[in-house]
């Protein structure tokens, strides 16, 4: 399963949209439902979840095998290690892949383009003005897109040493 979904990083974004139009046609699903953002999501979703899948199993090699064994001495199920010990310790991990998926989805154009042609978006909307070549608005775009990212990354950063503070000091 995590081979295939990190083969669907790497088609044609066109191939995946045109595999979700042909499972909704097979389906026989609603207008309302082939015209919404859930199909969207489910996209971009389906185009990036392998990057999400990569960061959490990194996160799971990761994980303190003797944090676990002193949970389960102490009668915690598996569950009760993950939600107590673990989650705290890499929920950032979570947190990030996310937030990668968010920014590479923004300006995703041939899944939302063919998923939901009608609506306007601002990656729609950034092509549109490329090939009008209305350079000044294409600029600023991107400049508001870069900066946007920057304070994303300044968050995350500004959180990061939030927390690292925070460990160091409960020690």
């Amino acid at each position: 399963m995590q081979l295939t979904m990190l083969m669907a990083v790497f088609l044609p974004p066109s191939l995946v949209a045109m595999s979700i139009i042909r499972i909704m046609a097979v389906l026989h699903l609603p207008p309302a439902f082939r015209d919404s953002w859930f199909v969207v999501s489910l996209g971009l979703t389906l185009r990036y979840a392998a990057l999400a899948v990569i960061v959490l199993a990194f996160a799971d090699e990761t994980e303190d095998r003797q944090l676990s064994e002193l949970a389960a001495v102490d009668g915690a199920s598996r569950w009760q290690s993950w939600l107590y010990v673990h989650l705290p310790r890499q929920w950032t991990l979570g947190a990030g892949a996310m937030l990668a998926i968010v920014l590479f989805a923004m300006t995703e154009v041939p899944v939302t383009m063919m998923l939901l042609p009608c609506e306007p978006n601002f990656a729609q909307w950034l092509v549109n003005q490329m090939h009008a070549v209305r350079d000044q608005d294409v600029i600023v775009a991107c400049l508001v897109l870069m900066g946007a990212y920057a304070l994303v990354a300044a968050a995350v950063i500004g959180v990061h040493r939030l927390m690292t503070i925070s460990r160091e000091g409960q020690k």
